[in-house]
């Protein structure tokens, strides 16, 4: 069953990254902030949902609950102007390495277990990320794939990958210290999650007002993408959620294998669905980035 979640994991976030991506082609305005704002509600109503309205807060999850609505609203708004600045096959494989950083967390602090396949996966995942950031292959007499490569698009990149990695530690940290033996799960998984969406939504509204983002403008559009992109958001953080739990599966190895596979369907949908055109480098780059993840496996 763990593993089964780890598939579904996977599958939704790429719906999340298709929804996202096809409300930029299909907006000539995107509205990013109010786009971001009705996932983190729909991602809220989601645990709502699958809590069964039975819900029992308390103080002590206030403090996880912000942290975790400060990197998602991040990683949220982060990501979404990334994908529409950029390649998305670049923006999906460096955001899934990401995950590294909840990997990280584990083998440091938690203890996972660090061998010698690890540290050689490491070690070509680092020079992945050397050949992906190389400039993408130009048709002859097109430039337009020059914009692609921007500092905005850089800065929002870089937020994205702290943002996302980030919230997957605040999860794992909130899943260790609200472990219950008697039941084998976590206490307190859907509070501590509506606490945070709610937050985030709130300061996602409250941005886009001080953007001078027209609300009217947009919206509705974006209404039907935005609620696939939240609930499928609200899956994912449930599921990894479970799996973050004591005695599931180690941090080393769950974030890694959730970045192995968004590595994997996020090139496929990029170059088969949207028809990006990547350099030789960059394929090498996707191909020893893969054999890095299976490495971090094993």
């Amino acid at each position: 069953m763990n593993y089964l979640f780890l598939v579904l994991i996977v599958i939704f976030i790429i719906v999340q990254d298709i929804a996202k991506k096809q409300y930029n082609l299909k907006i000539e305005k995107s509205n990013g902030f109010i786009f971001s704002a009705i996932v983190a509600l729909f991602a809220m109503l989601f645990f709502i949902a699958s809590s069964g309205f039975k819900l029992n807060f308390t103080p002590e999850i206030i403090p996880y609950s912000l942290s975790f609505a400060a990197t998602y609203g991040t990683a949220l708004i982060s990501v979404f102007l990334a994908i529409k600045w950029g390649p998305l096959a670049l923006t999906l494989l460096v955001t899934s390495y990401s995950l590294i950083i909840p990997a990280f967390y584990g083998m440091i602090v938690l203890g996972d277990p660090l061998n010698t396949t690890k540290i050689i996966g490491l070690a070509l995942l680092a020079a992945s990320l050397l050949l992906i950031s190389t400039v993408l292959e130009r048709k002859k007499g097109d430039r337009s794939n020059e914009k692609k490569f921007s500092v905005k698009w850089m800065v929002a990149l870089i937020l994205g990958f702290i943002g996302n990695g980030m919230c997957s530690v605040v999860q794992k940290i909130q899943a260790v210290a609200f472990y219950d033996e008697a039941s084998n799960t976590s206490l307190y998984k859907n509070e501590f999650m509506i606490i945070a969406l709610a937050g985030a939504f709130i300061v996602l509204v409250i941005c886009a007002l001080i953007n001078k983002e027209d609300i009217r403008v947009g919206t509705v559009p974006c209404i039907g993408l935005a609620a696939l992109a939240g609930i499928s958001n609200g899956i994912v953080n449930l599921l990894v959620m479970v799996l973050s739990s004591p005695g599931k599966i180690d941090a080393s190895i769950l974030f890694p294998s959730i970045s192995g596979g968004g590595i994997v369907l996020g090139f496929l949908l990029a170059i088969f669905v949207y028809k990006e055109r990547l350099s030789r480098l960059q394929y090498v780059g996707y191909a020893i980035g893969t054999a890095s993840v299976v490495l971090l496996n094993l």
